[in-house]
């Protein structure tokens, strides 16, 4: 049993550590797009023109930020989950329930990651730029969703194993 629990705890530990290093990610980016709208407002009042990447950078921002917070939350519980009546089952049916939900996820998670990466590859054989945010390729700027999704899945599979192993580990000592 110490082999699993410690199989557990790792797997716990790492997608704990994973959500920290996404969701500092997310905070600066969150205040790269506070200080470029706010520069964008003060100069624009004063007059100046900012062009169009001091509103799309934050656009785009706002889309990394997305993606890259949802596996996060999923670790950390703090998603938006309509989960009432799955509470109210007993313990075992609850974590059958939740496991399946989560196998589902995954399912709908990997077509989803399936199709960003696809349409991710076209853009970069195409060479598509955002003309308004530097000429930043466009692959760039959708190649979170892939990322963000695949993401979102280690966390997924992190949270079935511990719902899964962890209740018998400490059933048994």
């Amino acid at each position: 049993m110490h082999g699993a629990r410690r199989f557990v705890r790792a797997c716990s530990n790492a997608a704990e550590w994973l959500a920290r290093i996404e969701l500092a990610l997310v905070a600066l980016m969150l205040l790269a797009a506070l200080l470029i709208t706010a520069y964008a407002i003060v100069a624009r009042n004063a007059g100046y023109s900012t062009g169009d990447w001091a509103l799309s950078l934050p656009e785009v921002l706002l889309v990394w930020m997305t993606f890259l917070a949802v596996g996060a939350l999923v670790t950390r519980r703090e998603h938006v989950a309509a989960d009432f009546l799955v509470k109210q089952l007993p313990p075992r049916l609850e974590r059958t329930v939740h496991v399946l939900v989560a196998l589902t996820s995954i399912g709908v998670l990997a077509v989803l990651a399936w199709g960003g990466w696809m349409v991710t590859l076209r853009l970069h054989q195409a060479g598509l730029t955002d003309s308004e945010v530097f000429n930043l390729s466009k692959a760039a700027e959708v190649s979170v969703i892939p990322l963000g999704l695949g993401l979102c899945i280690v966390h997924l599979l992190a949270d079935i194993i511990r719902v899964l192993w962890a209740p018998a580990l400490s059933e048994n000592g």
